[in-house]
């Protein structure tokens, strides 16, 4: 066994072995890194992703720039990639340091700041361009403005209000210079008939009717708007419904309307000719004065809603023959006592002698 040992032959084939197990085991060492090395590929692009901006905001006012840019992101991890691909979960930022600027306009550098470090970040921009301006608020009165096509057909526009009626801008002293108009606008596109009030945006723009980006406090207002339907003027009649008291000969009915105004849809209101007010006498005995509703058809609406009506009655000269004193009188007597004065009728006098 000695002489096996101090062979030659036996030095030299362990270490060959010795080399061969020393091979094999650093191959399996580099395997997975060469697998890692082929896995730092994965690459995604993450769009409009906001841009920070880090300076006074209670001196300056910074505008003209792209507020968004292309992140590409590289990492060999796909789960740290997912998350900061989502707006909801990242942990990176893009920002451009303003706070060596002053008033003017700069190309400054954007820099992505709170990235995992097992990420790599390239930005699309490496630069952007800013405007910055001494801040400064104003108030401005707000305008309004309506769709054309917002009203119904027939109807027009009778007023329109917005509260409030101003806004405090802020923004650069440039761009307040350059506002027109500070507007609200009414752009639904509908059949309006009836009254509206909605909250609306209020925008600001120059001359030539751009936006201008500027802070608008309060963002909406209220706006109010009142129209005026189709009208026409019909007349007014009394009418007496029911019947005539006994020692009534008639009732007179006076109003200060002979006409009344009636409003609404035109298809509507081209129907009516004139309206009606039927005063029932079964139980008026003496002269009175009381108010009745006026009824117009549907959709149309009436002005006044309601009229008082003087009611005169008129005392008969002799007792009313009555109903049953009637049948048992004479085919003559019959004849000459019977009247209709219990019929509606249009006179604003209702005869009711027998």
């Amino acid at each position: 066994m000695d002489k096996l040992t101090d062979s030659k032959w036996f030095t030299r084939i362990l270490a060959l072995f010795f080399a061969l197990l020393l091979f094999f085991n650093a191959n399996s060492i580099n395997q997975p890194l060469k697998n890692s090395t082929s896995q730092t590929g994965l690459e995604i692009s993450v769009n409009d992703v906001p841009i920070k901006l880090k300076y006074d905001e209670s001196k300056y006012y910074v505008a003209g720039y792209e507020e968004t840019t292309t992140v590409y992101l590289r990492s060999s991890n796909q789960l740290l990639l997912d998350i900061e691909s989502n707006s909801q979960t990242r942990n990176f930022k893009v920002e451009a340091d303003l706070t060596s600027y002053t008033e003017g306009v700069f190309e400054v550098p954007l820099k992505v700041t709170g990235l995992n470090q097992a990420v790599r970040a390239t930005l699309e921009n490496k630069n952007i361009q800013v405007r910055i301006e001494k801040r400064e608020t104003r108030n401005f009165e707000v305008t309004t403005k309506v769709n054309d096509n917002l009203l119904k057909n027939g109807y027009s526009l009778e007023t329109i209000s917005v509260e409030p009626s101003q806004v405090a801008i802020t923004s650069g002293a440039t761009t307040l210079d350059q506002i027109d108009q500070v507007v609200a606008s009414l752009d639904d596109d509908r059949d309006l008939s009836d009254d509206l009030s909605k909250r609306v945006d209020v925008v600001a723009l120059d001359k030539e009717g751009n936006v201008l980006s500027v802070i608008i406090e309060p963002t909406n207002v209220i706006m109010k708007v009142t129209v005026d339907a189709p009208s026409k003027s019909v007349p007014l009649v009394l009418k007496q419904s029911g019947s005539i008291p006994a020692g009534i000969s008639s009732f007179q009915f006076d109003t200060g309307y002979e006409n009344v105004t009636i409003s609404g849809p035109r298809e509507a209101i081209d129907q009516v000719e004139s309206l009606e007010v039927y005063i029932d006498t079964s139980n008026i005995t003496e002269s009175k004065t009381d108010t009745f509703t006026i009824t117009a058809p549907e959709n149309v609406k009436v002005e006044p809603v309601a009229v008082e009506v003087k009611i005169t009655a008129v005392k008969s000269d002799k007792p009313k023959v009555s109903e049953s004193t009637t049948k048992s009188s004479t085919k003559t007597s019959s004849t000459k006592n019977s009247s209709s004065s219990t019929s509606p009728s249009s006179s604003t006098t209702t005869d009711g002698s027998n």
